[in-house]
């Protein structure tokens, strides 16, 4: 599955941490919140936030993704958040890009999903991918503040999910 995202990110007052993908997987397709073992995968296509001394770095990837039409290969680093806030907290694992991506940005979901297991593997090697279910994916933006001001924000022009077999255009302006 390729998705692609068209959208633009603006800043007057405050700052961009990360514009992303946030997905869920677990091994209980009716959950509503997170927990050991489950997984949050983050996809920062635009960061500007540094990763405390609780992210392990992993390693990098090489990604072909495709950015206003033209393909690049993008480096991202990947990042392991053993147990999110406590022994009992979830699973994250962090792709970070290497480039400020904006615009029209297709990325292949498929293979990131996939690709965070054997970076898991490192640090829980029990931890088996036919387990789990995808349960969501969503797009957005985490920020800070500048004095208790923030007036910050991105626009969503299209979200569009394809496979070989179609395209489903999730959102359109």
């Amino acid at each position: 599955m390729t998705s692609t995202l068209n959208f633009s990110l603006w800043v007057k007052e405050g700052n961009i941490d990360d514009f992303s993908y946030d997905i869920w997987l677990s091994q209980n397709p009716n959950i509503t919140y997170l927990a050991y073992p489950d997984i949050e995968l983050m996809i920062w296509l635009y960061h500007n936030e540094t990763l405390s001394s609780y992210f392990i770095k992993e390693g990098e990837v090489q990604v072909p993704i495709y950015v206003n039409g033209s393909e690049i290969t993008c480096t991202f680093t990947v990042y392991i958040l053993p147990h999110t806030g406590s022994s009992n907290g979830w699973i994250g694992a962090y792709y970070l890009s290497n480039k400020s991506l904006e615009g029209k940005v297709s990325i292949p979901l498929t293979f990131f999903i996939k690709d965070e297991f054997q970076w898991i593997d490192k640090i829980f090697p029990t931890v088996n991918e036919s387990s789990y279910y995808l349960d969501g994916i969503q797009v957005g933006m985490e920020f800070n503040d500048y004095n208790g001001i923030a007036e910050l924000g991105y626009t969503l022009y299209c979200w569009i999910m394809s496979t070989a077999q179609g395209v489903k255009i999730l959102d359109e302006a």
